[in-house]
């Protein structure tokens, strides 16, 4: 009897531990399943999220296409057979091509009869070098406004007494009349203001470095500056931002950065207007340049590093 009583024990014993370990097994088996289930769970819905992300992406993108698109017409009136290809990033024209080009675009100006009720009687190049001139010789102040509410009134109207009533009404007229076409012109404009070290200037009329770095701090970096762009429409402040922006950079390159501007709120301004435009043919070239800025000017743990 006592034989049979240990003989069951041990059995109960030995099926205690088989249905333990068997629960134990069963458990471990169900949690390292549910975790396998979780990584796939989760490794699909990142998955999905990237793909929505570039769906949306291309989405917007096509948007962007349909509705902002160069006029070709207008491209072929300007430049004639050979548009050039000026979007952003593109590879530099060569200087011959570049001043050509230019010309062409003042040519073009000239047959306008909104520029011939002017009566430029040397045309609007030569008109152009003058202006210039009168800019470069009257730079407005970069900074120090606010400690002076006298440079602070010049500067609101700067443009009016630099360039005088005609003067500005002129350059109005080209930026309303040429709205189509901002983006190619201001593309191929920056490119030539900023070739001086690897093209001369056979037209005579290209602004210097430090001329465009005053004019770049004056639109970012005073109140002047910043209430003559509110002023126009919303493509034209964004793209002289944006090339204000570019041309700072420059000078911090070429150490021309006198007044300590400092850039990097101002790519995170004008990043931020880029992408919420609906209008900007070139929109996803800016974007890219402007990250670029934004990871070059990233803050680092020596202020030496900074680049301004």
């Amino acid at each position: 009897m006592g034989k049979w009583v240990r003989i069951t024990g041990i059995l109960l014993v030995l099926g205690v531990a088989a249905y333990v370990f068997y629960d134990h097994a069963l458990k471990g088996h169900k949690k390292a399943l549910e975790e396998s289930l979780e990584r796939d769970r989760a490794a699909w819905q990142t998955e999905s999220e990237r793909l929505e992300r570039e769906i949306t992406e291309l989405q917007e993108e096509l948007a962007l296409k349909q509705e902002a698109k160069l006029p070709a017409e207008k491209l072929h009136e300007v430049f004639g057979a050979e548009v050039p290809d000026v979007a952003p990033e593109k590879a530099p024209i060569g200087c011959d091509a570049l001043e050509r080009k230019v010309r062409e675009f003042f040519d073009y100006l000239d047959g306008k009869n909104y520029i011939r009720a002017h009566r430029l009687e040397k045309g609007t190049l030569e008109y152009f070098r003058t202006l210039a001139g009168k800019l470069s010789d009257h730079p407005p102040a970069v900074s120090a406004e606010f400690k002076d509410p006298f440079l602070l009134m010049h500067n609101v109207a700067h443009f009016y007494r630099v360039l005088g009533k005609k003067g500005l009404r002129v350059t109005l007229d080209v930026i309303v009349n040429e709205s189509e076409i901002a983006e190619p012109v201001g593309a191929l404009l920056f490119e030539w203001f900023s070739s001086a070290e690897r093209c001369p200037d056979g037209l005579n009329a290209r602004p210097s470095p430090g001329t465009l770095y005053e004019y770049a701090g004056f639109f970012l970096n005073s109140v002047g500056g910043r209430s003559y762009l509110l002023r126009r429409d919303s493509r034209v402040r964004i793209l002289t931002t944006y090339y204000s922006v570019l041309m700072l950079d420059r000078a911090n390159e070429d150490g021309l950065n006198r007044h300590g501007v400092d850039i990097r709120p101002h790519i995170d301004s004008v990043l931020e207007e880029v992408r919420n435009h609906r209008g900007l043919v070139y929109q996803k070239e800016y974007i890219d340049r402007l990250a670029d800025l934004k990871e070059q000017y990233a803050p680092t743990t020596d202020p030496q590093d900074q680049g301004y």
